[in-house]
């Protein structure tokens, strides 16, 4: 039983692994980073965006980011949040309960409407909402 389990998380940490670099990999792909925006701004210079991407790493390969940045996560160091000037970590942390109280507001609605269509679905063997 304790072998399933290990191997369930080894399976589980290796697919986090592969879709977190495949996403990682998408957003590079899609062109841009975090300090595009700010090269609209005629106020900020290229000399500075530059000194910017090479703080924040993002004038590093690709492959070096995304270790740097699984390797912080796995530490809980979620980086900088731009607009407010604060770790994200401690922005995250107060809105969990809200996150939480939505997250179980709409299982409870999914549940109530599944077991609703599913009691009106075996009353109604072979019908439109069955098949549904």
């Amino acid at each position: 039983m304790l072998k399933r389990i290990a191997y369930r998380l080894a399976q589980m940490m290796v697919s986090l692994v592969i879709v977190t670099a495949l996403v990682f990999t998408l957003l590079a792909a899609a062109g841009g980073d975090a300090l595009t925006g700010l090269s609209d701004d005629p106020a900020v210079s290229e000399a500075t965006l530059q000194a910017m991407r090479h703080t924040y790493g993002l004038d590093q390969p690709l492959p070096v980011r995304y270790v740097r940045w699984l390797a912080d996560t796995v530490r809980g160091n979620l980086g900088e949040s731009f607009f407010y000037h604060a770790p994200v970590a401690t922005l995250i942390i107060p809105r969990l309960l809200s996150t939480a109280l939505l997250a179980v507001i709409a299982l409870g609605l999914a549940w109530t409407i599944a077991l609703a269509l599913g009691m009106l679905a075996a009353r109604r063997p072979e019908s439109w909402i069955d098949r549904l």
